[in-house]
């Protein structure tokens, strides 16, 4: 036995225990770099790095396996042994270079990765070139003028593995992402008695009710989920930071865009930059991420119960309700005006604003082919302009807030049954839109003017 030993470590022959090491290491980057790959193909759309440590590994795997059975063969294969280090030390370059861009986005990385492609890619290129250096040192008796390549390819590789590891170190101990357990979901109310149950100060693009309550998107495209009852920040997804991921050809549009929230309210879809994001309304979790088209498509428009939907012909305000088969099932006339809101009972509200800034409303009822006026209402609130967005259904009335107050209209007569004050706070401060979300009606307060663009969402119940 001894003697097969000293035969295995003598001069002239490889050491087989570095053999068997970089055979070993050379399996496991090919393995690490498949795994990376088939695991983490949406989280390569928006992190370049992955993909190069992912086929460093599997090339560098590939190269320490062709590399060993050809040291294990031929006796003197010096050209090998340079092939191998200088592979070792692209390992480490590549892992210094890529492991600084993925520091970048760790906290990203943690939430959208739950199935730790970036482990694997990391994994894979550190074992490629931990397999080729290990047949180069196969080699170290056999051809002693050329350890000064296999010390040029260590360090290298150190260096990688010098910011490489810190990284992997943390990224198991970081937060599984920021989400929480899921809840069961408040009914939307169908009536208020006014009374404050809380206020988020902060600007906000975008506000839809989903899952427990409701998801909004900040000015810093932070896409966040509130509990509907009580205002409490439930979770976040940083979709900022997708900012400036490159689609296939060219940089697409930045922030988040096409906002919206399956039928059902337990999924929220929006796109940013060149990558499509579905997140768990309930949980933050996130569900799907894929390539988003180079110009995503805007939300869809109004849509009645039983996935009927609205179609306006022409310039003449003709406009035609069709059921989920496309049929026409009411037909009228509403010239100017647009459609803004469909009620829980099917009926439609249009409005259009004249050239004196009047809010010229009508509520059409499909099932009985019959328009309602609405007595005029201010478009102004306190001297600033009201938007029209500023609509909401809430049980069997609409909802209107401007000039102060939030009115309850009856929608089958147009006419106001209840007046209550505006919650906003502050001089001016308007009403910038309504919402009805599970457990309050939220009220969008806005005020350009105080606090250099001072926002408020207000939940009344």
């Amino acid at each position: 036995m001894s003697t097969d030993m000293r035969s295995n470590n003598a001069p002239g022959r490889p050491n087989s225990a570095a053999l068997g090491v970089a055979g070993a290491a050379g399996v496991l980057a090919v393995v690490f770099g498949v795994a990376a790959l088939a695991g983490g193909h949406a989280v390569m759309a928006m992190a370049g790095a992955l993909p190069i440590l992912a086929w460093t590994g599997i090339a560098g795997g590939v190269a320490a396996l062709a590399a060993g059975f050809v040291i294990a063969r031929r006796p003197y294969p010096g050209g090998t042994v340079v092939l191998a280090v200088t592979g070792a030390g692209i390992a480490g370059v590549v892992l210094l270079e890529c492991t600084g861009d993925l520091a970048g986005r760790r906290d990203l990385l943690r939430v959208v990765d739950p199935r730790g492609a970036t482990i694997y890619a990391l994994a894979a290129a550190i074992a490629a070139g931990l397999a080729l250096l290990a047949c180069a040192a196969a080699m170290w008796r056999l051809a002693p003028s050329r350890r000064a390549f296999v010390v040029a390819g260590a360090v290298s590789l150190v260096a990688g593995l010098g910011t490489t590891v810190p990284l992997a170190a943390t990224f198991p101990r970081m937060p599984e992402s920021r989400t929480v357990a899921p809840k069961a979901t408040p009914p939307l109310p169908d009536s208020i008695r006014g009374e404050v149950a809380y206020r988020i100060r902060g600007t906000t693009t975008s506000v839809v009710p989903a899952g427990p309550g409701f998801v909004t998107v900040s000015d810093d495209d932070e896409v966040s989920g509130y509990d509907g009852v009580t205002g409490a920040l439930r979770w976040r997804f940083p979709a900022g930071e997708l900012d400036g991921v490159r689609s296939d050809r060219l940089y697409s549009t930045r922030g988040v865009r096409a906002l919206r929230v399956t039928e059902d309210g337990r999924q929220v879809r929006f796109a940013v930059s060149a990558v499509a994001v579905t997140l768990d309304a309930n949980t933050g979790a996130v569900l799907e991420l894929s390539r988003a088209p180079e110009a995503a498509a805007p939300p869809p428009g109004l849509t009645l119960p039983g996935g009927g939907r609205i179609r306006r012909d022409g310039d003449n305000g003709a406009f035609h309700i069709l059921n989920s088969r496309d049929e026409v099932i009411d037909e009228f006339s509403a010239p100017d005006r647009f459609p803004v809101l469909v009620g829980p009972g099917g009926w439609i509200v249009l409005a259009a604003v004249d050239d004196h800034r009047d809010l010229s409303v009508v509520v059409r009822w499909p099932a009985e082919h019959r328009s309602v006026e609405v007595p005029h209402l201010a478009l102004t609130d306190r001297g600033r302009p009201v938007r029209v967005e500023a609509f909401a259904a809430l049980g069997d009335r609409l909802m209107y807030g401007g000039n102060g107050a939030i009115l309850a209209l009856n929608p089958s007569t147009g006419t106001v049954v209840e007046r209550l004050p505006s919650p906003c706070i502050g001089d001016p401060a308007v009403i910038a839109g309504l919402e009805t979300v599970p457990g309050a009606l939220l009220v969008h307060c806005h005020a350009s003017f105080l606090y250099d663009g001072f926002e408020e969402l207000v939940g009344l119940r």
